[in-house]
């Protein structure tokens, strides 16, 4: 086993903070929740749209395309903004339906379909019973997000 040298952890995310013993003498539960708090206000803080680590120059229907390509991997809508460069609004807006909303689930629904060939086409690598209920699998899973996308429309 290997032993983790928990404030040596601590000291690397916390880079720049003063830690003092109390944050050590209370066990493992402070120190992780100090570097969560961190994590989640750099995540908060990158949705300013000047603070993007990119800035996306395409046209918008490529944007709408690529945020539906995104959204159909089951991607989270800050997580496509930072890693695309779109607007977090324009993001937010596709995903509930308020902008675009044909063209957005025409491409969403034509994305879904093709990650679902493309998870099929790789079930063929394995064989027998495992090949099965993996492609059993990915039909329920692509079910399952048709009848979501039935429910939202209603």
């Amino acid at each position: 086993m290997f032993a983790v040298d928990i404030a040596a952890i601590a000291r690397h995310y916390l880079a720049g903070q003063q830690l003092t013993d109390t944050c050590y003498g209370h066990g493992l539960a402070p120190t992780i929740s100090l570097i969560t708090s961190i994590r989640q206000r750099k995540i908060v803080n990158s949705l300013d749209p000047s603070q993007y680590s990119k800035i996306s120059e395409k046209s918008l229907q490529q944007q709408i395309d690529v945020v539906a390509e995104f959204h159909a991997h089951k991607i989270a809508a800050e997580r496509i903004a930072i890693r695309t460069g779109v607007n977090i609004q324009l993001v937010l807006e596709l995903t509930r339906g308020e902008s675009h909303a044909k063209l957005f689930k025409r491409l969403l629904a034509l994305h879904r379909s093709k990650r679902r060939d493309r998870l099929l086409s790789q079930s063929k690598r394995t064989k027998g019973i495992a090949q099965a209920s993996l492609q059993d699998k990915i039909e329920q899973e692509y079910q399952s997000t048709l009848a979501e996308s039935r429910l939202k429309a209603n």
